[in-house]
């Protein structure tokens, strides 16, 4: 498979064939689609995969594209969502929730691969994590579409 490498790390990610490296170095872990929420007591679509990691694991821009949203929201807590253009004629976003501290902005451009933030616990969480959604034409989809 393709690689790119990862800065500031010397770690090279695998490349999926959309284009993306995955956001952390950690395994994705609860996955899309309907789930017992552990908080609210019940079951509904859980939009997309959590990936555990150490509250303070930088996480990294899984394509390039601009942030659209870099603030809190709700119970994501704090949250990035980056846009990364049309890709086989649909818009696709990123969003990274739940983080510890964000390093972007919105209306920055970022590159594959940059650093955006942190892991953390931030909104509806029960402990650290990445909270990866994708989003085609707006729709929340599996992220593992595109994610390697």
């Amino acid at each position: 498979p393709k690689t790119y490498p990862l800065a500031n790390t010397g770690a090279q990610m695998i490349l999926s064939p959309q284009g993306f490296i995955r956001p952390l170095l950690a395994r994705p872990g609860s996955p899309f689609g309907p789930r017992f929420h552990p908080i609210l007591k019940y079951t509904r679509m859980h939009n997309g995969n959590d990936w555990g990691a150490a509250c303070g694991v930088p996480l990294y821009a899984a394509q390039s594209g601009t942030v659209v949203k870099a603030g809190w929201q709700g119970g994501f807590g704090n949250y990035v969502i980056i846009d990364h253009g049309v890709i086989n004629g649909k818009s696709v976003m990123t969003g990274y929730a739940h983080q510890q501290k964000m390093t972007v902005r919105a209306g920055q451009r970022v590159e594959m691969g940059q650093q955006i933030g942190y892991v953390g616990t931030t909104g509806l969480s029960t402990g650290c994590h990445l909270h990866l959604q994708v989003y085609e034409n707006g729709t929340p989809v599996d992220p593992m579409r595109y994610i390697p």
